[in-house]
């Protein structure tokens, strides 16, 4: 709630301080005192746009400067989003330089006017004649029925679940979008995989290849060397074992003294004639076979073909890869179960979420007749006897935040006009009224921010301002309630009261504001009810007015 307002050096203000009652406040004056100009002031620090134009005095700044108590809104998590410093008392200000630059403050810190802007939302609920009221939004009109139903900590609860319904959903989406992509990648995993179980890699297969197409490659030179050993170790005229033959005769005669060497050319002459025999029976089974030799050379082919494909340093490494595949696809389709358990879910918490619209449509329904009616009464007691309103409730298929529920408030001030979205209808003192009439039926289930009225009496005098001035009082029990007023009715009725009033001086005209008690608030209100000065009767009739406020 707003609890002071200062205001320097701002169109035909010098300087005034009005501090305001945490139920309600009435300002009155005559007209062109300058109430709207204050009403013009404050939407400075609501974060309407000014320029040099409002300054009083040319050469000095514009400061408009408004105190408000903000603990009960649950502000804190809006000060940390825009790096301000929050405090249950909440000062903002702002200025207006000779030079026309404009500078705007919350809690002395620097701030941009779009933060003022949605900070003002919060503090000010603002009804003038021709503003767009906050009534024909479509969450508040769902807040007015769930107040209504007595159910704002059901649809809290479904809100609350419906957020994580639709992060899981996200979530799903985008596994699904991946899978679409894991496909593709499954795809190919497996080929890879297929090759490698195709070509069937055993570790150390390549060192048997290569040797076997070592020997296959050097048939010839093998055969020419095994013929040769033979040749050489027993058949040609000088072989080796002939001339081994005759050293071990001589050593045979030389006694022991030669033994040891006798005895080791026995051996080498035994192991080369031996050697002799198998170089021929190895030349015997050695066959050049070219069929062989094609589906060995195939084969190492292959075999390096992968390893350079999957690039791997060494061909056992292929079976170490092969197992790296199918330890992917394990993965991929490890997260395919988990998406498919996360459809689950979504679907079962998509039922609950179904079920729990359902009551919460159901409540909001039956509220609606009782409250078409209330809305009628009041309207009817603010002199709108013609005045229809209706609230049309649509069941929706998908799951939407507030429910499954579409929801419009539709109006019509004069009788034979068709009722329409109130957001569609040129706002006025009638939507004032309308927006009047709604708020104090659930002024007491809906934390609403600071209500100013405007101008909301216009055209309204005698019975109908009584009740709107009792309408109002009574709204100001839950919430603080600021009114503009030309009613004595509704003046009356403040729990504080201002009269704005010009001065003249040599100079210049400006706008005071002062507080009115006792018998100068008798006063003014008798001259609202008859002139200036008031007749005896006015007088009796304000301080009766005085005496029975409600």
């Amino acid at each position: 709630m707003i609890q002071q307002l200062w205001i320097q050096n701002y169109a035909i203000i010098e300087e005034v301080d009005i501090q305001f009652s945490t139920q309600l406040t009435t300002i009155t004056g005559e007209t062109g005192a300058g109430k709207s100009i204050i009403m013009g002031a404050l939407g400075l620090i609501l974060g309407e746009r000014a320029d040099t134009k409002v300054l009083y005095h040319k050469d000095q700044k514009c400061i408009v400067e408004g105190t408000f108590h903000i603990e009960s809104y649950q502000l804190k998590s809006f000060f940390e989003q825009n790096d301000l410093d929050y405090d249950p008392e909440c000062i903002i200000r702002r200025e207006i330089n000779p030079s026309g630059k404009s500078r705007a403050f919350i809690n002395d810190t620097p701030t941009r006017l779009s933060v003022l802007k949605k900070l003002s939302n919060f503090v000010i609920d603002l009804h003038r004649q021709f503003d767009t009221l906050d009534i024909h939004e479509i969450s508040f009109q769902f807040k007015t029925l769930d107040a209504l139903a007595d159910q704002q900590e059901d649809v809290i609860d479904y809100q609350s679940k419906f957020r994580k319904w639709q992060k899981l959903q996200q979530k799903l989406d985008q596994l699904q979008e991946q899978q679409q992509q894991r496909a593709r990648e499954r795809e190919f995993l497996q080929f890879q995989l297929d090759e490698l179980n195709e070509l069937d890699y055993t570790a150390g297969e390549w060192f048997e290849l290569d040797q076997t197409l070592h020997t296959l490659s050097h048939v010839e030179e093998l055969k020419t060397a095994f013929h040769a050993t033979g040749q050489y170790i027993l058949e040609s005229e000088s072989n080796v074992s002939e001339v081994l033959s005759d050293l071990i005769q001589q050593y045979e005669k030389a006694g022991p003294a030669a033994e040891s060497l006798w005895k080791r050319l026995q051996e080498v002459q035994i192991e080369l004639e031996d050697i002799a025999r198998e170089a021929e029976q190895e030349a015997e089974g050695v066959e050049y076979d070219p069929a062989e030799q094609e589906r060995v050379e195939n084969r190492m082919q292959a075999i390096y073909q992968l390893q350079k494909k999957h690039h791997l340093e060494e061909p056992d490494d292929l079976q170490e890869r092969r197992e790296e595949l199918e330890g992917q696809l394990n993965q991929l389709e490890s997260e395919d179960d988990q998406l498919q358990g996360l459809a689950t879910d979504i679907q079962k918490e998509e039922k609950n979420l179904r079920a729990q619209a359902q009551k919460i449509s159901k409540a909001r329904k039956a509220v609606i007749p009782d409250f078409q009616k209330k809305v009628a009464e009041r309207l009817q007691a603010v002199s709108m006897p013609n005045a229809i309103f209706k609230v049309e409730l649509q069941s929706e298929d998908e799951l939407q935040p507030a429910g499954m529920d579409q929801v419009d408030f539709t109006f019509s001030a004069n009788k034979g006009a068709p009722a329409g979205r109130i957001k569609d209808i040129a706002s006025g003192g009638e939507l004032s009224r309308l927006a009047l009439a709604i708020k104090s039926i659930v002024a007491a289930a809906i934390p609403l921010p600071t209500l100013m009225f405007d101008e909301i009496d216009a055209g309204v005098s005698g019975d109908v301002a009584l009740k709107m001035g009792h309408i109002l009082k009574s709204l100001s029990r839950d919430h603080q309630v600021i009114v503009i007023t030309h009613s004595p009715q509704i003046s009356a009725q403040g729990d504080l009261h201002y009269f704005v009033y010009k001065e003249t001086n040599e100079q210049r005209t400006f706008t005071r504001v002062k507080a009115l008690d006792g018998d100068d608030r008798a006063y003014a209100i008798a001259t609202m009810l008859s002139s200036d000065p008031p007749s005896e009767a006015a007088l009796a009739n304000a301080n009766e007015l005085l005496d029975h406020k409600i």
